[in-house]
């Protein structure tokens, strides 16, 4: 388990998975972080080919028991890969690690709203039919998170101080705060897919924004599946600083 200094330091989550994850199990890397009374491991398999368990979604629910008459936000990443081999930091080991950062934070905290942390597998099948974003979506429409449910996904985030956010239908999609962008396929649109509001989010530098807005892509999003997404390519203040944006959206 980390300590608590290490569990609200992005950087130092990122680099810590890193290292778990090469010696072998990601998942179980990953589990290593959560609370064990607040972890639940969800097992699905939309292929038709594999075991019924060959993907898994790692929930945080928390401590403290959903409140029903409060709206619920539930913030969500990918922790799947295309290539284990790689540091996978831009897609998406930098995200997961800035929203275990946010939980370890948040953790205990009353505040107005429900929080749920949800690690969604099977996202690089680019897929909404096949994808964790389906069984989380599923469970939101059979009413396992309450009545008023807003989702919040982070992709692509290794660097960057510019805060942007996608075009998909979330409460997010907007405002002023944050610049809009078109983004790759991420979970948000599979969560839209299946009727349930998302918005997507995450930090590029000034460059990167100049790039998406001239191509419609940037330099730091190719790296992605690619032995180029490494360590290096994260900020260590730019991760943190994400983390601290969206603590303030929380406690707002």
């Amino acid at each position: 388990m980390t300590t608590p200094t290490t569990a609200t330091d992005a950087y130092a989550l990122l680099t810590e998975l890193i290292l778990q994850s090469r010696q072998g199990n990601r998942l179980k890397a990953l589990t290593n972080f959560i609370p064990q009374q607040a972890l639940e491991l969800e097992p699905f398999n939309y292929t038709g080919s594999g075991p019924s368990d060959r993907f898994v979604n790692v929930y945080d629910r928390g401590i403290i028991p959903l409140d029903h008459t409060k709206p619920t936000w539930i913030f969500l990443a990918h922790h799947d890969v295309v290539n284990p081999a790689y540091d996978n930091v831009v897609d998406n080991t930098g995200s997961v690690s800035v929203l275990l950062a946010l939980a370890h934070r948040l953790r205990n905290q009353v505040l107005k709203t429900n929080l749920v942390f949800c690690y969604t597998d099977a996202e690089e099948l680019a897929s909404p039919q096949l994808g964790g974003a389906r069984k989380l979506a599923e469970r939101i429409n059979a009413g396992d998170f309450g009545p008023q449910v807003e989702t919040i996904n982070l992709e692509v985030s290794a660097r960057g101080t510019v805060v942007w956010v996608n075009q998909c239908d979330g409460f997010l999609k907007g405002d002023p705060r944050f610049v809009p962008v078109s983004s790759p396929f991420s979970d948000s649109y599979s969560l839209n897919f299946w009727g349930v509001r998302s918005s997507c989010i995450g930090i590029m530098t000034e460059d990167d924004l100049q790039a998406v807005h001239q191509r419609g892509f940037t330099d730091t999003w190719q790296l992605c599946h690619s032995p180029g997404d490494k360590l290096e390519v994260a900020n260590r203040e730019d991760l943190n600083r994400f983390v601290d944006v969206l603590e303030g959206l929380v406690q707002e």
